[in-house]
């Protein structure tokens, strides 16, 4: 017997797919060849039907800003805000940028075993569901990484966003 997939709102990541479409002012010929994906699936998608691919997430998060946060689970703002402060791009939820959350999440799990098992339970949780869009984002941090020009140095600045020296 094969075993379903449960956790997943199939129902609440298609209309808050549909929501961005909108947002974005798109058809779904339109979005759906950006994307890479078939009209036929584009609507299933956001019909619930099915649950968008690991490279379509990557896809949204890169080319359209869309905070997988919001998409997945409803959580947060539909785009990642992003600022430009003394000619460095911050995102309010970046990757490895050290927000005053981060600072606040990594506080608790220092001072309590509590926050500690729920972090641990809750991000064992996320990488089980989201295994394909974790690997995808390592593959084109890798790949990211081997690009670069052995020259170039990095250097954080304010709160850890990285700028090209």
């Amino acid at each position: 017997m094969k075993k379903k997939k449960t956790n997943m709102d199939l129902a609440g990541i298609g209309s808050r797919l549909k929501d961005i479409r909108k947002k974005l002012n798109l058809r779904q010929k339109e979005f759906a060849d950006v994307l890479n994906i078939t009209m036929v699936t584009l609507s299933d998608i956001e019909t619930g039907k099915k649950q968008p691919g690991g490279y379509t997430l990557y896809n949204l998060s890169e080319l359209y800003n869309v905070n997988l946060d919001f998409l997945l689970h409803g959580i947060g703002s539909m785009f990642r805000q992003v600022k430009e402060i003394n000619g460095v791009t911050i995102e309010d939820n970046a990757f490895g940028v050290l927000t005053n959350e981060v600072r606040e999440m990594l506080w608790y799990m220092q001072n309590s075993s509590l926050a500690r098992f729920a972090f641990i339970t809750l991000a064992k949780e996320y990488i089980l569901e989201n295994g394909v869009v974790l690997k995808h984002d390592i593959d084109y941090e890798k790949e990211k990484k081997e690009q670069e020009p052995s020259g170039s140095v990095d250097k954080k600045v304010d709160g850890g966003v990285k700028q090209s020296a």
